[in-house]
Formats: C-alpha cells, sequence, structure tokens
C-alpha cells in the first residue's frame, strides 16, 4: 500500500513528512510538517481527511514532530514547541496536556504513551561534563503523569558514549563512532531497554522493576578497514556543503580510542502483538546516532516474540524508515530518487 506517490494534486503532495503511525481499526496517520497538520487514510490508503493547523492556539501546531498510539483508534501528537495534544478516531482535537511546556523541559524524546493517554514516558540525557575527555550520557526515563505531568523518575540507564575531540577550528562532544546504542520502546505501560553492545534487552514493568532478561547467541562485527572508510564517506557526504568551509576538507574527529568491534543493534520497535523488533546495527549509525531519517540503505531487523523467543530475521527494503509495524504490516517513510517523501506498508509473510 502506498500514500503520497504518483501523480497528486497539490493538496495531497507531502512534505517534510516527520512521522507515521497506524490505529487499531488500520486508519494511517501522517505528520505533515510543512502544512502543519495530521493526514489521514483508510487501511486501502483512501484520505479521510486533515486535522490541526499552523498557529498556537487549541488543536493547532507549531512545530509538528511525532505522532504515538495511546491505546485504540486515539493518537497523541507531541510538538516541539513543548506541546502535547490528544485526538480521537475521527480526527477531532481532545484536549491539550495543560502543563506541558513546563514539563517537556530538557526532555531529549517522547518514548510513547500509556493506554488512555494517561501518562508519558519520555527520556532526558544528563550530558558528560564538558572537561571530561570521555564518559558516557546518563539516560532518565521517567512518566509525565496526567494533565499536570509531575515528573516520576523511572529508571536511570547509560547513555552515549562522547569523546570530546578537536572537531575542524573547535572542539565539541562527540557520539564514539560504533560505541554503545542505547534503544528503549513500550508494550503498553511497560517498557523495553536495550544496549546495543550486549546480545540481550531487558523489560521493565511499569515502576521500573525488572520482569524479563532476553539473551541470544550473536557475535559482535569488527570494526575493520573497510568500515572505517565507509565511516569517512558517510560522514563527509552528510556534512554536504560545510566542507567548503574548511581548506582541507572534511577535518579528522582525531579520537583518542575507537571501539574494535560495532554493537549488535541500533533501534527496538515492538508490534501490536508484543513482538520485539531490533534493527541491526550498521556504520550509518555511526554517523547519525540516534536519528530517525537515516535508512535509505537495506536493514536487518531481528525479531522475538513476548517470550523472549527469536522468531527469525526480516530483511526491509532500502529508502524505507520503519516508524511502526502493526496489523502484519511494516509501516515506514518512503524516499524516492529524488528525495520525495510518500507512506509505504508492506504485509509480513510468516512461514
Amino acid at each position: 500500500m502506498q500514500i503520497g506517490e504518483g501523480e497528486q494534486p497539490d493538496s495531497l503532495l507531502l512534505s517534510r513528512l516527520w512521522d507515521v503511525t497506524r490505529t487499531a481499526n488500520g486508519t494511517f496517520v501522517l505528520v505533515d510538517g510543512a502544512f502543519q497538520r495530521l493526514q489521514r487514510h483508510a487501511a486501502d490508503g483512501t484520505l479521510l481527511g486533515w486535522s490541526g493547523r499552523r498557529g498556537s492556539g487549541p488543536g493547532e501546531f507549531g512545530s509538528v514532530y511525532r505522532v504515538l498510539g495511546c491505546g485504540g483508534d486515539t493518537v497523541a501528537v507531541h510538538d516541539l514547541r513543548r506541546r502535547l495534544s490528544i485526538w480521537d478516531e475521527r480526527g477531532t482535537f481532545v484536549r491539550e496536556l495543560s502543563a506541558a511546556p513546563v514539563a517537556l523541559a530538557g526532555v531529549s524524546e517522547i518514548l510513547g504513551f500509556a493506554p488512555g493517554c494517561t501518562a508519558v514516558l519520555a527520556r532526558t540525557t544528563r550530558e558528560q561534563r564538558e572537561a571530561a575527555p570521555r564518559g558516557r550520557d546518563e539516560d532518565r526515563l521517567l512518566w509525565l503523569q496526567g494533565d499536570a505531568l509531575e515528573r516520576d523518575t523511572l529508571l536511570a540507564m547509560p547513555g552515549f558514549d562522547r569523546e570530546y575531540v578537536e572537531y575542524g577550528p573547535t572542539a565539541r562532544r562527540y557520539v564514539v563512532p560504533w560505541s554503545s546504542m542505547p534503544a528503549y520502546a513500550m508494550v503498553g505501560e511497560r517498557i523495553v531497554v536495550g544496549d546495543g553492545d550486549r546480545a540481550e534487552y531487558r523489560l521493565f514493568d511499569r515502576r521500573g522493576r525488572l520482569e524479563r532478561i532476553v539473551r541470544w547467541n550473536q557475535a559482535a562485527r569488527p570494526v575493520n578497514a573497510a568500515e572505517r572508510e565507509r565511516f569517512a564517506q558517510l560522514r563527509e557526504a552528510f556534512l554536504g556543503d560545510a566542507v567548503d568551509d574548511w581548506d582541507s576538507g572534511v577535518p579528522p574527529l582525531r579520537l583518542r580510542t575507537v571501539p574494535s568491534t560495532m554493537p549488535l543493534y541500533a533501534a527496538i520497535l515492538v508490534d501490536d502483538d508484543g513482538n520485539a523488533w531490533l534493527r541491526e546495527y550498521d556504520t550509518r549509525d555511526a554517523v547519525f546516532p540516534g536519528q530517525l531519517w537515516v535508512d535509505t540503505l537495506p536493514s536487518v531487523w531481528s525479531v522475538f516474540d513476548s517470550s523472549g523467543t527469536q522468531l527469525g530475521h526480516l530483511p526491509i527494503p532500502s529508502r524505507l524508515t520503519v516508524r511502526a509495524i502493526s496489523g502484519g504490516l511494516v509501516v515506514g517513510v518512503w524516499r524516492g530518487d529524488d528525495d520525495a517523501e510518500s507512506v509505504r506498508a508492506y504485509r509480513i509473510r510468516k512461514p
């Protein structure tokens, strides 16, 4: 199924397509960053309508970014201007979490919503001290409760590994390439936590109590000369026109140490059957650590059922950034050769 491809009237063209999700009844809800609105499509791709508009009032967006399910056909929307709003299955604005501007100060990422939109799971990050040559950030997972959005710290976990390095004419903290890759996801009110350095992930209950550790046998791949060269090429391509600002091209990072092996995975998603999907780490993750829009190459996902049994591996086509796995579909943002954006949904064929 495809949304936004081929000849389209201007009103249906997609631009700055930040996110997409699929509700329980099969409706696709898209975040259109260009028009600052939500766009809803039926399971067959038929347009159902738009919701929201640019502005600062109730039901309006200033910098709409994420759309997340929170039970049934209700969705919650994260506006980067520190606002959270709830929308029903008809695309009607329900309410805004009133204290969000205060509670969202310092939040690095919204991870999900508890069923019924009763609480928000967020991640905050405390970076290492600037003077420290190297160290890991500290991630804190916390619930933002109800309309008051009072903070309730849930878990403290190691974050990215950073090194204070020379970067062109200046110095900055930089995520060490091929270093640890923390990943988080939600299953109802439970939290899946992983550190890509180890062949395991952990499941915590709503109060942060450990329920299960899932482990499997997998050896880490080495960071060889070919991967180092690929990293340099991807980094230079990413910096683009900035290369012209330096006389000798992209400056080296001049890291003190570099890991000898790569993390095993870089992201976690959970489908509506409770299966955990782990995306295999790739050297592109060393260039774009923790970013969403980098999957222009094929990816491989390992799938584990709710008991922790590994079901297998699933290759995902290039140019598809996976955003949701629901109803037997892999749903994501597709970028064509001309960088045009659209939504694609692929059905999973099970043996």
